[in-house]
C-alpha cells in the first residue's frame, strides 16, 4: 500500500477505543502505523532502484522503528500535547505504553502490506518469502483500511460528544 492516509486505517480504531482513560497513545499509534514506509518514501522520491518493501518491511527493522518511535514520542510529549489539545485529546502515557503501541502498529502495517507485495520478507535476514501475498486482493485490503478510518472517526465523534457532555456537567458544580 503506498504511503497514504490508508495506513491510518488500522490505527485509528485502536486510538479511540479507550477514550475514557486514554491509555492508547495516539501519537505513537499514528506515527507507528506509517514509520515503516520511511524507506519506501526515500526510494520513491529519490528514484532509487530498490524494492519499496525490502528489509525495512521486516519484523526486525519494524521492531527497531517501533521502539525508536516510542522513545521519540515520549521525549517530544510536550509537542504532541500542544497538537492534541486542539482535538481535546490531551494525554500522558508511559514510555512502555508508547513503545508497545508503536511496535504493534508497525507490525500491523507489515501484516496489511504482506497481502499486497510479494517482495516482502518478514523474517529478513534469516528467511525469505511472503506466505501472505495474494491471500487478500488489493481492493479488500483498501476496504479494510477505509472501514478502519471511518470507524476511527466515528469513535472520535462519540468521544467528542462524551467530552462535551462531561465538561458541561463539571461546569454546573
Amino acid at each position: 500500500m503506498p504511503f497514504t492516509p490508508f495506513h491510518f486505517g488500522h490505527a485509528l480504531p485502536l486510538c479511540f477505543v479507550d477514550f475514557k482513560k486514554k491509555r492508547v497513545d495516539v501519537a505513537s499509534c499514528l506515527i507507528g502505523s506509517i514509520i515503516v514506509d520511511i524507506h519506501a518514501v526515500i526510494i520513491f522520491f529519490f528514484g532509487l532502484s530498490q524494492p519499496l518493501h525490502g528489509p525495512v518491511h521486516s519484523f526486525l527493522i519494524a521492531t527497531i522503528l517501533g521502539v525508536f518511535t516510542g522513545f521519540f514520542v515520549h521525549f517530544t510529549q510536550n509537542f504532541w500535547n500542544e497538537f492534541t489539545k486542539f482535538f481535546k485529546w490531551e494525554q500522558k502515557t508511559s514510555l512502555l505504553s508508547k513503545i508497545f503501541w508503536a511496535v504493534l502498529m508497525c507490525y500491523s502495517h507489515l501484516f496489511l502490506d504482506a497481502f499486497l507485495y510479494p517482495e516482502m520478507n518478514f523474517w529478513w535476514p534469516f528467511l525469505n518469502g511472503n506466505p501472505f501475498y495474494d491471500i487478500l486482493n488489493s481492493p479488500t485490503v483498501y476496504l479494510i483500511c477505509t472501514i478502519g478510518i471511518i470507524l476511527g472517526v466515528f469513535e472520535y465523534v462519540i468521544y467528542l460528544v462524551w467530552y462535551l457532555k462531561n465538561s458541561q456537567n463539571s461546569e454546573k458544580f
